[in-house]
């Protein structure tokens, strides 16, 4: 990539500059803001202003991209309290103003203006959390390795809403309001009123076929192994399976965008119409059509998919931007 008449050059251990003489003006390491040489498994985003984007990497790093001038800042390491980033950062979400940042080994806020972190103290560190979400203006729902509580930030107390036995507990979970879903292996349970719980349960398949992802949306709860689409009818007794979907991909994620779902395939995006069936809305451009993506967020009217080469943003059209080591991430595969 040119820059002022020399050229960027990315290598698999970081990016040199050199001039029209090659001779090497800097060597960019991303070592030296990640504490990892290679960021090798999955992605957070959260959109804070229109211009920047955090995105939180496992094995560890949390770096914000500026999308004017396409470059990434990382959270330095030595703001980086307890080793807090290094062994995964699961979830990141906006409350009272507040940036809150789920890890592998506790809650985290972020101080956005002086770059600093600071550990929520009655969370353990012993807690991993695999999602966050607020159901009001006062209480912010965990789901974590440990249960899922539910975390009064004014007056700084937890309350455990729902145990659950930690090798079952999912990685993906959705949370609305006073309502949590969260899946174990075939099983999908939803959590309602978080001051008096009630949890609904349901069996979806067997065993075999794992549920990897949940949504919830409008009324209903939407699950989904790797084959298959469950759409669940919430109501005040039971979960009720009202349709199942084979789509032609395999499902890789579940999305929400101005209450519509969709659903992220190998190599499209697809909305689901009606709750019967899939309507591809966006395409893949043919230079990406071996690339996987692995999971995504829509932004605005542009969806961000996690890939195994890069980040790319693609719009409704496939029009895309697509992020790599050149633009400063520590590695070429995110998922």
């Amino acid at each position: 990539e040119p820059r002022e008449g020399n050229a960027l050059i990315t290598t698999r251990l970081g990016i040199v500059e050199i001039d029209p003489t090659f001779n090497i003006i800097k060597q960019i390491s991303p070592s030296d803001y990640i504490n990892s040489f290679y960021i090798s498994d999955s992605v957070q985003f959260y959109k804070e202003y229109d211009d920047e984007i955090w995105i939180g990497l496992r094995p560890g790093g949390l770096i914000r991209l500026s999308k004017p001038s396409q470059g990434v800042y990382s959270l330095q390491q030595k703001h980086n309290v307890d080793n807090a980033l290094d062994n995964g950062i699961y979830s990141i979400t906006k409350h009272n103003q507040k940036i809150y940042i789920g890890t592998y080994n506790g809650l985290f806020t972020l101080d956005n203006k002086n770059q600093i972190l600071s550990r929520v103290s009655i969370i353990p560190s012993t807690f991993r959390i695999n999602s966050l979400c607020s159901s009001d203006d006062q209480f912010l729902i965990i789901s974590s390795s440990n249960g899922v509580y539910k975390f009064d930030t004014k007056n700084n107390e937890i309350q455990l809403i729902s145990s659950i036995s930690q090798n079952l507990v999912s990685l993906n979970n959705s949370c609305k309001s006073n309502q949590v879903a969260y899946a174990h292996q075939n099983f999908v349970s939803l959590i309602e009123n978080t001051t008096l719980p009630k949890r609904l349960t349901i069996m979806l398949g067997d065993s075999s076929h794992s549920i990897r992802h949940v949504l919830l949306s409008n009324d209903y709860l939407y699950a989904a192994s790797t084959f298959k689409i469950y759409v669940l009818k919430v109501t005040s007794t039971k979960l009720e399976l009202i349709q199942t979907i084979e789509p032609e991909e395999d499902v890789y994620d579940l999305l929400e965008y101005n209450n519509q779902v969709y659903t992220l395939g190998f190599n499209n995006i697809y909305k689901l119409d009606n709750n019967s069936r899939l309507i591809k809305t966006h395409i893949l451009p043919s230079a990406f059509n071996n690339v996987i993506s692995y999971s995504g967020e829509f932004i605005d009217n542009s969806v961000w998919l996690m890939t195994n080469n890069g980040i790319l943003e693609l719009s409704q059209n496939s029009e895309y931007s697509h992020y790599t080591r050149a633009h400063g991430l520590g590695d070429k595969e995110f998922n």
